[in-house]
């Protein structure tokens, strides 16, 4: 189990350039946990997100309180809980998903959509290599 209280979590395009543009999470509270129950041949996996927020700006100065005010966020407060449950059986794999979210309410210019799906964009070719050509624009 991994509990976070407050984190700021900073994510980048291209770190090796100087002007680069950030995309900064800010929660009030993450909770993931993971369970492998060998004996029922179960993983489990759980995310709860309270209060998550989404900034855009310079990665020179992605936590700067004054650009990380409230009303500066691209989303609401968000509040969002994610299970996945894998269990292995004699015919293979079963997966399960479920998401619960509150209703999301965005505001945000294009700039700041763009520059946040760049960094999504980067973060998702770093993390799945093999599938590099899926994210090309």
């Amino acid at each position: 189990r991994l509990v976070l209280v407050s984190p700021r979590i900073v994510l980048v395009s291209d770190p090796s350039r100087a002007s680069c543009q950030a995309v900064t999470l800010r929660l009030s509270h993450l909770d993931y946990f993971y369970e492998n129950n060998q004996t029922a041949g179960t993983i489990t996996k759980s995310f709860f997100i309270n209060k998550l927020e989404l900034f855009t700006g310079p990665a020179s100065s992605p936590t700067k309180l004054s650009t990380l005010s409230s009303n500066k966020s691209l989303l609401h407060p968000l509040c969002i809980s994610a299970l996945t449950r894998a269990a292995e059986n004699d015919d293979g794999v079963k997966s399960e998903v479920k998401v619960i979210s509150d209703v999301v309410r965005a505001r945000a210019a294009y700039t700041e959509m763009g520059l946040a799906t760049d960094v999504i964009l980067v973060i998702a070719r770093d993390m799945y290599p093999s599938h590099n050509e899926s994210f090309e624009r």
